[in-house]
């Protein structure tokens, strides 16, 4: 595709210049996250991204650690935009790659880094840890014995159960029209498209 050694050396250098940049403007900022504030903040999160909307990430040190997050995920995004020698197909799909693999390791995700979970914790003495570790043991012995996960056994409670057709079925994915069960329905069907990893209906 005509791409060249020195394409990547300048893409390297680039995000390397941007790293760096990014990096100071986050150290200039410490001495304000250390009074408990996010004014002047170098970055912040997306509009739609609910996860970090708790006032608890705002205060001293998940302030910082959310920060340092959003560096990260801003450096990734530009590390896989306009990549020499990519088709826009595959830029999309690395971008995706690279979105999933940050969200994994978002603090929000980690209980000792997410502001909410350790309120709780210590509003609650540690019981819903408990309760946490009592749910999870409950999954894997279901799993082990086969059993379906607490909740499914009951059929119209637990699950829905709602008449329907799969009108379009592809290696990816089988799209599900629901028939409706009442007069208050839409007048244009609603597409739901789970999560994921969400990938797996019992």
């Amino acid at each position: 595709m005509g791409l060249k050694p020195s394409d990547c050396s300048r893409e390297g250098l680039a995000l390397t210049l941007r790293g760096s940049v990014d990096l100071t403007r986050l150290l200039l900022w410490l001495p304000t996250a250390a009074t408990g504030g996010s004014e002047g903040a170098p970055f912040a999160p997306e509009p739609n991204d609910e996860q970090f909307c708790d006032p608890g990430w705002s205060k001293w040190p998940f302030n910082v650690v959310l920060q340092i997050h959003l560096m990260f995920e801003s450096w990734g995004q530009e590390a896989v935009r306009e990549v020499p020698g990519l088709t826009r197909h595959h830029e999309a799909e690395v971008r995706f790659m690279v979105r999933q693999l940050v969200d994994v390791f978002a603090p929000a995700n980690v209980p000792g880094l997410n502001p909410v979970i350790v309120n709780r914790t210590l509003h609650e003495p540690g019981f819903n840890v408990v309760r946490g570790l009592a749910n999870w043991g409950e999954d894997v012995s279901r799993v082990l014995a086969g059993k379906p996960a607490a909740g499914a056994e009951a059929f119209g409670v637990g699950v829905a159960v709602t008449p329907g057709k799969v009108v379009y079925r592809n290696a990816l994915m089988e799209l599900i029209q629901y028939e409706p069960m009442t007069d208050a329905v839409h007048a244009e069907p609603l597409l739901i498209v789970p999560a994921w990893i969400l990938n797996i209906t019992y």
